[in-house]
């Protein structure tokens, strides 16, 4: 590309490109946003497989939520306060802290590959 002074600058579209796919993925509406959500959604599973079922609720009531960085995976309405007896429980009642355990690392790894992959 030449500018008005007749100076030649090569390579100008490669480096604007690659500066769009920097901030596609520092961006919680982008790769950041996406990588939250895959490894938030990814826990969430992990919970709800360890969770023990006796009516159902308490597993019902695993969910996950996601704002851009941040994912949270929780237990809402009536089965919150058997979740925290669960949890406080220990060994295999504890679902949130053995999924943490056995999938944390990985879900944690799938979110950073999904931000590598975008990046130049």
């Amino acid at each position: 590309m030449a500018t008005k002074s007749g100076v030649t600058i090569k390579g100008l579209e490669e480096i604007q490109e690659a500066s769009r796919k920097l901030v596609y993925a520092a961006n919680p509406r982008g790769a950041l946003g996406q990588s939250s959500r895959y490894a938030t959604l990814q826990l969430m599973r992990a919970v709800r497989t360890r969770a023990h079922v006796l009516t159902g609720a308490y597993r019902a009531g695993i969910t996950a939520s996601y704002d851009g960085a941040v994912g949270r995976v929780y237990v809402q309405g009536p089965a919150a306060e058997y979740a925290q007896y669960e949890e406080a429980r220990g060994g295999s009642h504890a679902a949130f802290a053995s999924a943490y355990n056995a999938e944390g690392k990985g879900a944690a790894q799938s979110g950073i590959d999904i931000i590598v992959g975008a990046l130049p």
